[in-house]
């Protein structure tokens, strides 16, 4: 049994479109603290997992969404520039404008 703070990390490492929709759905909700800390529990694996190119334009949403710079990039780490598509401009534009710097606080223990 994963502790409670390890929960999301553990499903979301099983499962990365479970991972997306959940941070998707926490940010449509107005949680995003809670959404930030679960995206950045993910950071230790996210780059090694398989992209799957039908969940970049989710992927955008939630990097546009989460508006922390560092986090957006790791989550759209994994996918490859290829993937894109016309239709995936505006959730692209939308990312690629959250400016926000992550705080240190955010940012998490280093070590």
């Amino acid at each position: 049994m994963w502790p409670r703070e390890r929960a999301f990390a553990a499903r979301g490492e099983a499962g990365s479109r479970w991972a997306l929709e959940e941070l998707r759905a926490s940010i449509a909700r107005g949680d995003l603290d809670r959404a930030r800390d679960h995206a950045r529990s993910l950071a230790p694996f996210w780059k090694h997992t398989s992209p799957q190119p039908e969940l970049l334009e989710c992927a955008l949403q939630v990097a546009a969404g989460l508006d922390v710079t560092e986090t957006a990039a790791m989550l759209l780490e994994p996918f490859q520039v290829g993937a894109l598509a016309p239709e995936h401009a505006g959730a692209l534009a939308a990312a690629a404008s959250c400016g926000r710097e992550a705080t240190a606080g955010e940012l998490g223990d280093p070590g």
